[in-house]
């Protein structure tokens, strides 16, 4: 006699936690891990650009014997000539991102800042042209440097989710402080391992030159960032030049009028947390050699102390 076929069980829905975790979605380190999978590049990105913009002053004392006859004023000159620059280019690099994207305009940026930082450690130890040549780099640093930060901040505060938006905020000022913290010890390091010599010959150029390979790779994995869906969502509908350039206008206005107490209150928070970044990380190191008496390796060593403690911080 054929046997009846079993009827097929029905598959038990599961109980308890893991049921309610799959109904509720990721978990708020899931989101975080999805995040950094798509923000990774961008972050080391905004890692190098204060690197890039500090090394110069760990070196300051060897560029201006080598480029600038000896002038630490024409030295700092170069230094500062980069931040001049940068509310102008903000300015520029923050329309053409509400324009064409936050990606292209990182993109570019990055090729801006990364070849100016590479240039300024091949700047030619000749009177008048390395100075020439060293101003150059600053002043494109600057540009590149700015459009970097600007698209890098939106992209992260755009493209993060809603329960990590804080962790996402967090992060842009965290890896500033981790470039400031690459940088002196890189610096540290070669002013240790180095003769003063060496240091005048090639060791000062050292610090750009690395940038070379990271920020390759940086430039090789950002064209993989996606556009941030809020930009997405805004430009979805086709609309002609001047028709856009209209609705920028309207939305620009808006914003000024309607928020601008919270913009004033905002970019003198960025002005104040900027300055102090510089002011410990830089001024502070120079101020405990000539004041305190302290070596470099010393002044260096309590540098980067307070400098980790912001970081665990942020």
């Amino acid at each position: 006699t054929p046997r009846t076929p079993r009827t097929p069980r029905t598959p038990r829905t599961p109980k308890g936690p893991t049921a309610e975790a799959a109904k509720a979605g990721p978990t708020y380190w899931g989101l975080v891990a999805q995040f950094w999978a798509e923000q990774l590049p961008p972050t080391v990105a905004n890692v190098l650009e204060t690197y890039e913009g500090s090394a110069y002053a760990y070196v300051e004392d060897w560029i201006a014997v080598a480029l600038f006859n000896r002038s630490n004023t024409a030295a700092w000159l170069g230094f500062a000539v980069t931040f001049v620059v940068r509310p102008f280019a903000g300015l520029v690099c923050g329309v053409a991102a509400d324009e064409f994207g936050r990606r292209r305009v990182l993109l570019a940026s990055l090729y801006i800042m990364f070849g100016a930082t590479v240039g300024q450690g091949l700047a030619p130890a000749v009177p008048y042209l390395g100075a020439a040549w060293m101003f150059a780099c600053r002043v494109l640093q600057g540009f590149g440097s700015a459009g970097q930060v600007g698209s890098f901040t939106v992209m992260m505060t755009e493209s993060a989710p809603p329960p990590a938006m804080g962790h996402a905020a967090a992060m842009i000022s965290v890896s500033g402080w981790l470039g400031f913290i690459v940088a002196l010890a890189i610096s540290t390091a070669l002013n240790y391992a180095l003769s003063p010599a060496q240091m005048l010959r090639w060791g000062w150029r050292v610090p750009f030159l690395l940038t070379a390979l990271p920020g390759g790779l940086v430039l090789y994995y950002a064209h993989a960032t996606h556009e941030s869906a809020a930009f997405e969502r805004e430009h979805r509908e086709p609309e002609d030049g001047g028709a856009r350039v209209d609705h920028m206008k309207a939305d620009l206005k808006a914003t000024v009028l309607g928020h601008w107490r919270t913009g004033l209150l905002g970019t003198a928070g960025v002005l104040g947390v900027s300055s102090l970044q510089y002011l410990y990380s830089v001024y502070f190191r120079q101020w405990l050699v000539q004041a305190c008496g302290m070596s470099t390796l010393q002044a260096s060593q309590v540098v980067l102390a307070g400098t980790a403690r912001a970081v665990i911080a942020g």
